[in-house]
Order: structure tokens, then C-alpha cells, then sequence
């Protein structure tokens, strides 16, 4: 019944891939070392990640998903010697999923973060949202188009989004959400998938500077590609390695209340990117 409600589910997100990680972990580290852009300022990161995801199936076949994830950065800057040693962030993606025809599913998002390090749980508020339209163009070939909303600290966020779930054949499909991310996956067998991934990241986070006022924040640019390797441990536990690069990587920093949106703004070294992820998935390919 469980992995019934699960196709349900998949069959009508607005995750464009062929499979549900119904619980993750996940490390990130972005190495000052790379190919390329390597002439501007040094920095380095590492991330974590750790999230849940809960369908709810109604009467009627709409799904409600609730998907708590938390998050934290630790960021090195030289250049910004006051920015705190790590910022996090909460989020409560709730979205609600309305089958209408066999054609056609609209995905309604609420996405409310609290993102932040030093500062009361009201400064760190932001309020997104997300709307998503899926066609069924023929088995094996979905369009997705919609809009993404986030109030983020430095201003208002919109963009459009265009997604793809494409079999190109028997155990290779692109699947993919863009500009946030897009993957091509490659199967040898039950036990292994590979394949090349593309992921963009925008978020901005508060922070006090020094413990005082006025409050400030760090925005925070990624755009990664890299290549990927899934191991399935078990039919449902997945181990994932990814190693790629960062292209046009960028971190600002801003004063609320100042003159300008952006105090800090230089450009800063692209690098390479390495991460490890843990989940419990279901397939349904």
C-alpha cells in the first residue's frame, strides 16, 4: 500500500526524476583548487544536508507532501573575516499535488525557511512558493513548466521553471527541473547507476555582524556540474559519490539598511566539489 501511494506520488510530483529518497543525508566540500576561474579571491565550504519526505494521499488521488530539511554551511571567505563560522537554515516544503486529467497534474508549494546564524528566529523568516504545471506528452516523456517565488534577504526571487522526465531508452533518462538542476542517468544494473548531473543553488542567509546592529546577510551563488555514482547497498539504500566543478561561484554579503544591497561583492575562485549522500529510496523505473 505504502509503495502504491509512492508511484502515486511520483507519478504527479513536482520532482522530476524516477525515484522518491524518502529519507537523506547528505556532505558537500568545495575545495579553493580547481581548473579553472582561479585568478580571483579564495574560498571554501563544506554542507550538510538532511531531510525527510511524507506523502499524504487524499480521497480523490491529490498527494500532500511534507518535506522538513535542514542545513547548514560552514564558509571560509578570507576576505570577510566577520562573517560567522557557520550559517543553517529550516525549511517546511509543503506542496500539494492535484491530478486533473490523465495528462495533466498542477503542484502547488508553500516553502516558509528560517535562515540565519546569531539572530532571533523572526529575522531569519523568508516565505516562498512554487507552482508547477506537468504535461504527459506520450509514456516516458513529461514537460513541466511553472514559477519559483523566494523573499530572500537581498530582495524578491523569481524565476521560471522548465522541467523534463525523458526515457531516452531503456535505462537512460534525463530528468530535471531547471535552472535548478538536471540529470542524466545511466544504469548498469540493479545494483549500479552513473551518470553527470548539473546543479544551480541561490540562498541568502542573516547573520550579526560582531554580535551587534544593524543585521546583515550572505548571498550565496553555485552552479555545479559534476559527474555521480549510485551504489544501492540494499533494493531501497542508496550510497551516492559526485565529483565535479563550480562554474561563476559567487558570494556576496550586504547590510540591511545600507546604502547599497551589496558591501562585499568581488569575484571569487571557482573550485572542485565533492560529495558524499546516504538515502532510502524507492525506484520506480
Amino acid at each position: 500500500m505504502f509503495r502504491l501511494l509512492c508511484l502515486l506520488l511520483l507519478a504527479h510530483a513536482a520532482v522530476a526524476q524516477p525515484y522518491l529518497d524518502l529519507a537523506s543525508v547528505r556532505y558537500s566540500r568545495g575545495f579553493d583548487a580547481g581548473l579553472v576561474r582561479r585568478n580571483q579571491q579564495q574560498n571554501s565550504f563544506y554542507y550538510t544536508n538532511a531531510q525527510v519526505q511524507v506523502p499524504i494521499q487524499f480521497k480523490d488521488s491529490s498527494l500532500l507532501l511534507v518535506n522538513p530539511i535542514f542545513e547548514r554551511w560552514w564558509i571560509n571567505l578570507p576576505v570577510a573575516p566577520s562573517l560567522p563560522e557557520k550559517v543553517e537554515g529550516k525549511v517546511l516544503f509543503t506542496a500539494f499535488i492535484k491530478p486533473w486529467t490523465p495528462r495533466l497534474t498542477t503542484t502547488i508549494a508553500l516553502i516558509p525557511r528560517w535562515n540565519g546564524q546569531g539572530v532571533k528566529g523572526s529575522d531569519k523568516f523568508q516565505m516562498g512558493g512554487l507552482f508547477l504545471a506537468t504535461l504527459t506528452r506520450k509514456p516516458g516523456l513529461k514537460y513541466k513548466m511553472g514559477l519559483y517565488y523566494n523573499h530572500e534577504f537581498f530582495g524578491n526571487f523569481v524565476v521560471p521553471v522548465l522541467g523534463i522526465e525523458y526515457r531516452i531508452k531503456p535505462g537512460l533518462q534525463l530528468f530535471g527541473n531547471l535552472p535548478g538542476s538536471l540529470t542524466l542517468e545511466k544504469k548498469v544494473n540493479s545494483r549500479f547507476y552513473y551518470g553527470a548531473s548539473f546543479r544551480a543553488i541561490t540562498n541568502s542567509y542573516r547573520y550579526q555582524n560582531n554580535g551587534g546592529t544593524p543585521l546583515r546577510f550572505i548571498r550565496i551563488d553555485e552552479n555545479q556540474l559534476q559527474g555521480f555514482a549510485d551504489w544501492y547497498l540494499s533494493r531501497q539504500l542508496v550510497l551516492t559519490s559526485e565529483f565535479g566543478h563550480s562554474f561563476f561561484r559567487r558570494f556576496r554579503l550586504g547590510q540591511e539598511g545600507g546604502q547599497s544591497k551589496y558591501d562585499v561583492q568581488e569575484k571569487f575562485n571557482d573550485g572542485v566539489v565533492a560529495r558524499l549522500a546516504l538515502a532510502y529510496r524507492l525506484r520506480f523505473d
